[in-house]
């Protein structure tokens, strides 16, 4: 059973790598331009015009992250019958573990040459590498921001073997208690508009009553329901998949154009600005919780006649184009676009359109190397 392909998995999969693509496409409009121009030289109600629409498309594609956790809860859980934690573990770090390091020591090449600003030799070079490698060990690279993912995905995966006899043995409705408390908890960022510290919160305790029930563990495990409970049910999901996917992107995109309208980033108040900016767009806010759920339900039992090659292909290499994208994205955008007059929409998509065809370009041809696992995952 373990083994069954899910052709509707391949398809989320490849939707959620070209939703981070474009997610980041838009942060260049939104974000980037104001480490371009400094916040003197910055035509703010052309940032609105461009950050209402990096709004829209964004919005739709905030589910990236938490669709992959879901198809990782959905394929990994519970784990196949006499794999021990030693295997899982062994077996994830070739996937993801290495990988990462590999890129990470390419982006400490690429870091050490994009900001070389007051280096005097090749000594300097050197030095920036070797700080940028080991860096790896404490944190992802500041300037290489979407290595985060990686960090909390091993952080799931380390969590695997400890629920996964919980996940063997539940029945559904003890797995819907875990569910309806995590999705309870997805409620706490927007309480928390109104009653800064809940359920317990105060300066020496961050650890709320559902603290345990929050996070990206919910979708791990939602994942997991759904492949228990929900693929070979009868009914269709296409009503309630419909429905979260339509009042959350509502209320995601809502929250966030209410922001971009009413309240004025500037260099004092920059660092607080764009989480509170961001706030319904965040992972373990409901309503990105309700699209992601309602996005899965539309999509994780579709069964194609014909499942294209390509489709295939680019889920086996997202892990892959999802490491390397960002140096193909950010040299679009500085290259390229930047002194372009083209309609913020267009310009936000072809960023998008040409990092999905060009990282999954060099990710398809590293992948035909001898052990090209290390690199592609």
């Amino acid at each position: 059973m373990k083994n069954q392909h899910f052709d509707g998995i391949d398809i989320l999969r490849c939707i959620a790598c070209c939703m981070v693509l474009v997610v980041h496409s838009c942060e260049c409009y939104y974000i980037s331009n104001f480490y371009a121009d400094g916040f003197e030289g910055l035509d703010m109600e052309a940032w609105r015009s461009e950050a209402t629409w990096a709004t829209i498309i964004g919005t739709a594609c905030r589910t990236s992250v938490p669709l992959f956790v879901m198809i990782s809860g959905f394929l990994l859980l519970p784990m196949k019958a006499g794999m021990g934690m030693k295997e899982f573990y062994m077996k994830r770090a070739s996937r993801v573990l290495v990988p990462y390091i590999v890129w990470t020591l390419v982006y400490s090449v690429y870091t050490a040459c994009k900001w070389n600003e007051g280096f005097d030799g090749f000594g300097d070079y050197v030095n920036s590498f070797a700080e940028n490698a080991a860096y790896l060990f404490v944190n992802f690279n500041p300037r290489i921001g979407h290595m985060w993912y990686v960090y909390m995905i091993i952080g799931i995966y380390l969590f695997i073997p400890v629920i996964s006899p919980w996940v063997e043995r539940a029945s559904k409705r003890e797995m819907q208690v875990f569910l309806g408390l995590w999705i309870v908890s997805m409620c706490a960022p927007l309480i928390r508009l109104k009653w800064p510290e809940i359920w317990g919160e105060c300066s020496w305790n961050p650890n709320y009553t559902l603290y345990y029930f929050s996070g990206f563990l919910g979708y791990l495990l939602a994942g997991a329901y759904a492949r228990k409970f929900l693929y070979d049910a009868e009914k269709g999901f296409a009503m309630p998949g419909w429905l979260l996917t339509i009042v959350g992107y509502a209320g995601a995109c809502g929250g966030v154009m209410w922001m971009i309208h009413n309240y004025i980033p500037t260099a004092e108040n920059y660092e607080s600005y764009f989480p509170f900016y961001e706030l319904t767009w965040n992972f373990d806010t409901i309503t990105v919780g309700m699209m992601t759920l309602g996005i899965f339900l539309l999509l994780f039992r579709l069964k194609p006649k014909s499942l294209p090659a390509i489709v295939k292909d680019y889920s086996r290499l997202s892990y892959g184009v999802y490491l390397c994208h960002i140096m193909f994205l950010t040299w679009f955008y500085e290259n390229v676009f930047v002194g372009l007059s083209w309609p913020a929409p267009c310009k936000i998509l072809s960023i998008g359109i040409l990092t999905i065809i060009t990282a999954y370009a060099l990710i398809k041809v590293l992948s035909y190397l001898p052990k090209s696992k290390w690199i592609v995952g």
